[in-house]
């Protein structure tokens, strides 16, 4: 604030100086010069040319405001009304303010050993929250506005920028159900085939190998579940047993119907029951059935067999040499009592009317033993079989009548076909066949 003061200038006279009357003409006042009519004479004034500068006395540095309003009283560049100059270390305007904060937050700008690190804007600086992936560094941490977390991965990239422990740098920490190297695939499924672990609600038995999951093709015997069924790796076959080639039993592990537990099926040229026994040596005498080039005449008795000791009369050809049993001497004529034949007959029945035999029958008996019953129930005609039960007894053939035994007729004929006798009509007698009473 400017004031004017009116200075009055007094004439002194000087001790034992002749005193001068008002009267004296020679003695005149000195006279003032006060240009700016402010009171002030001109010696003491800062600017006669403006009243509106006021003493020197009060306003050193004639910069308008007095000594005790100014802040640099002696320098004319300094008042409260001057434009501040920042960081020069002088407070021109006289506002009390930090030279080296400009924006007035209360931090120093960092260029001139301060913390704040944009000190035109007083929301920046080290106590401001910061808000994220704008581009400003509010609290002037110097960290990378675009990564949260500061794990060195910026947002567009890291899946997770709150969290510093996760980023595509990261090494993946399986089955916690965190993504911790942000690739985007399930954490359940650590060999990437496309299947989550077993041991987590998944399919795949081995989630170290992505050659193994369920739709793998299983390499057999190398003793890894490839497609995941759980099932014995040396088992191809899944009939319970495992392949004998690998210390199990089965010997076809490609067929399930071929194991140790199933019933032999003779002479298909298959061993179904891994026994390693021929398939054409049923009775396991060591020798095959002559019906598939062996030598065994009946491959299901294990006594008969083409070295075993002949015993004669019980009609069984225990050597296989297809003599008859009946004829020791091989004269060609069987011994007393016993028959020559060595099969079945077959009967070959007839009725002329066609209404079967009526209660007319052929009876047969071995060794006084009634065994078989031959007949035609219905129609003109069929035929029936007998073979004898072992051989060596004595067979007899006896005809028993019925009603209309006229219209009857029939043969008998030996398993080669050899008719061996006939009859037909009433009185048909009792059969005899090479002399033998049948």
């Amino acid at each position: 604030m400017f004031l004017s003061r009116l200075t009055i200038v007094l004439t002194l006279v000087a001790c034992g100086e002749k005193t001068v009357d008002e009267t004296d003409e020679d003695v005149t006042e000195e006279e003032v010069v006060d240009a700016d009519g402010d009171g002030i004479e001109e010696s003491l004034d800062c600017d006669d040319s403006d009243a509106d500068l006021g003493a020197i006395e009060e306003d050193t540095d004639c910069d308008g405001f007095l000594n005790d309003d100014d802040c640099g009283p002696e320098d004319a560049d300094i008042y409260p009304d001057a434009e501040d100059a920042w960081y020069d270390g002088v407070d021109s305007n006289c506002d009390g303010a930090d030279d080296y904060d400009q924006d007035g937050d209360g931090e120093a700008s960092a260029d001139y050993d301060g913390t704040d690190c944009n000190d035109e804007d007083d929301t920046i600086n080290t106590a401001a929250e910061e808000v994220w992936y704008d581009g400003v560094d509010q609290n002037c941490d110097g960290a990378n506005d675009y990564d949260q977390d500061g794990d060195g991965v910026e947002q567009d990239t890291d899946c997770d920028d709150t969290d510093a422990s996760i980023s595509p740098q990261v090494v993946e920490t399986w089955y916690d159900g965190i993504d911790q190297n942000c690739d985007g695939l399930s954490d359940y499924d650590q060999d990437g085939d496309g299947e989550d672990s077993s041991d987590h609600n998944g399919t795949d038995c081995d989630d170290t190998d992505a050659a193994i999951n369920t739709s793998a093709t299983d390499t057999w015997y190398d003793g890894v579940d490839s497609n995941c069924d759980g099932f014995n790796d040396y088992d191809q076959d899944g009939d319970g047993e495992e392949s004998s080639d690998h210390g199990g039993t089965d010997c076809d592990d490609t067929d399930t119907t071929i194991n140790t537990g199933v019933a032999e099926i003779w002479y298909d040229g298959v061993d179904s029951n891994c026994d390693g026994l021929s398939d054409y040596d049923q009775d396991a005498d060591g020798e095959d059935s002559s019906d598939y080039g062996g030598a065994d005449c009946n491959d299901t008795d294990a006594t008969v067999y083409s070295t075993a000791t002949e015993v004669w009369y019980d009609g069984v050809d225990q050597n296989c040499d297809g003599a008859n049993d009946y004829d020791q001497d091989g004269d060609s004529e069987s011994a007393v009592g016993y028959s020559s034949f060595n099969g079945c007959f077959e009967f070959t029945l007839s009725d002329s009317y066609g209404d079967g035999w009526n209660g007319n029958s052929i009876e047969i008996y071995e060794d006084g033993t009634a065994v078989q019953s031959v007949t035609l129930v219905s129609g003109a005609s069929g035929t029936e079989q007998y073979c004898p039960s072992s051989g060596g007894q004595l067979t007899e053939w006896y005809f028993d009548d019925g009603l209309y035994n006229n219209e009857i007729s029939f043969e008998v004929a030996d398993s080669a076909g050899t008719v061996l006798a006939t009859g037909a009509g009433s009185g048909t007698t009792d059969l005899v066949v090479n002399g033998v009473t049948y």
